[in-house]
């Protein structure tokens, strides 16, 4: 039986003439979130995504849910119908250039949901079928300049999402014509965690055994092959993330040994050496991302957001959400909207809104209800 998800309180100051401007630029943030019957929602487990309706897609452990502004719609796993979200778990979630919502899943696979209908349509994994993919668990999606989606994934590599030219308004036709194609990295675990598009056409993805360069036209793999030492050492590191900024230089957030930074005029790759605030151990980044005014930020394990000047190097601002207290609640990063507001979600500690401008915190927490008899 599905639990319930619902509104305790809005804003009184707010005034809803404008519904469209509402649900872009308030949304969320006047709400206050009370789980009354079941497991805590509290668990955030993808990206936020705003869709071209201005609705907001948030991703918890048990269900998906979608924000209009005024109420909460909740999308759950349904065996009995085919066009029930696939998965209660959404991991992450994309909106390409013809405005689809793509949805990877902690165990099934892709979706994509059906706006016409209030469905989805699942690709969910084919053993076996070499012309369909194989991973469960989707960690990252990526829209290429030739309109292709991307998928990373964990155990399963990277695998591309060939999709028919023209304007399929209709899901169905859509997913008959869908042309996968999996590549394996030859890594220790096989796992992608991010990847972006370089200018040539080649795909760079950050894996647990360093950055690999993916050519779609031959299906090459090659390493990035520096002189410098210290720019070998991403042939091996494990690395969670990675963002080109406004000059065209690299920065790429590792699990072990901080923040890498790779200059496009000299191709070195010098390393951050960011430490928690005691002075220990180094911190490793889980996101990287840019605001709309090109200033490049980066989220920490320890939770803090780190702005770094991309022509000084230095860091400029720190913003410490979670106060260096609750180091035990993994963070699931998320996206900075035109607003310049930083969307975080946690496992347990609900979603974190953060103004990077001002750097003001709001926590969407959820509480659960005590039944009583």
């Amino acid at each position: 039986m599905p639990f319930a998800l619902t509104v305790l309180c809005l804003s009184a100051s707010l005034h809803f003439s404008d519904l469209t401007l509402f649900a872009q630029d308030q949304l969320l943030s006047v709400f206050y979130f009370q789980q009354v019957k079941g497991l805590t929602t509290g668990e955030i487990r993808s990206y936020v995504v705003r869709d071209p309706k201005g609705l907001v897609w948030v991703g918890t452990v048990n269900c998906l849910n979608r924000y209009d502004g005024y109420g909460v719609k909740e999308y759950w796993k349904n065996p009995s119908d085919l066009h029930a979200i696939s998965s209660s778990t959404v991991h992450c979630m994309y909106v390409d250039r013809k405005n689809r919502l793509w949805l990877g899943t902690h165990e099934s696979g892709l979706s994509l949901y059906d706006p016409l209908r209030d469905r989805f349509v699942n690709f969910i994994p084919r053993p076996g079928d070499s012309s369909w993919y194989q991973s469960q668990f989707i960690a990252t999606l990526l829209e290429d300049r030739s309109g292709n989606i991307w998928m990373t994934t964990s155990y399963g590599g990277v695998a591309r999402v060939e999709l028919p030219s023209g304007n399929i308004a209709d899901s169905d036709s859509l997913f008959h014509k869908v042309h996968f194609t999996t590549y394996p990295l030859g890594t220790p675990r096989n796992i992608a965690s991010s990847m972006l598009e370089r200018e040539d056409g080649r795909i760079l993805i950050a894996s647990d055994g360093g950055m690999i360069v993916l050519d779609p036209r031959t299906s090459e793999m090659s390493r990035l092959h520096f002189s410098d030492p210290t720019g070998r050492r991403l042939d091996s590191l494990n690395i969670l993330s990675l963002i080109q900024d406004s000059h065209g230089n690299l920065w790429v957030g590792t699990h072990d040994e901080g923040l890498y930074w790779l200059s496009q005029k000299s191709q070195r790759f010098p390393l951050y050496g960011l430490r928690d605030k005691d002075g220990s151990s180094p911190i490793f980044f889980t996101s990287v991302d840019r605001d709309k005014g090109g200033a490049c930020w980066f989220m920490s394990s320890r939770g803090v957001l780190h702005q770094i000047n991309i022509m000084t190097h230095k860091v400029v601002k720190r913003i410490d959400i979670l106060h260096g207290q609750l180091l035990s609640y993994q963070l699931i990063p998320t996206f900075i909207d035109r607003r310049g507001i930083y969307w975080d979600g946690t496992w347990g500690l609900g979603l974190f809104w953060v103004d990077l401008k001002n750097g003001h915190i709001r926590n969407y927490s959820v509480c659960v209800e005590r039944r009583t008899r």
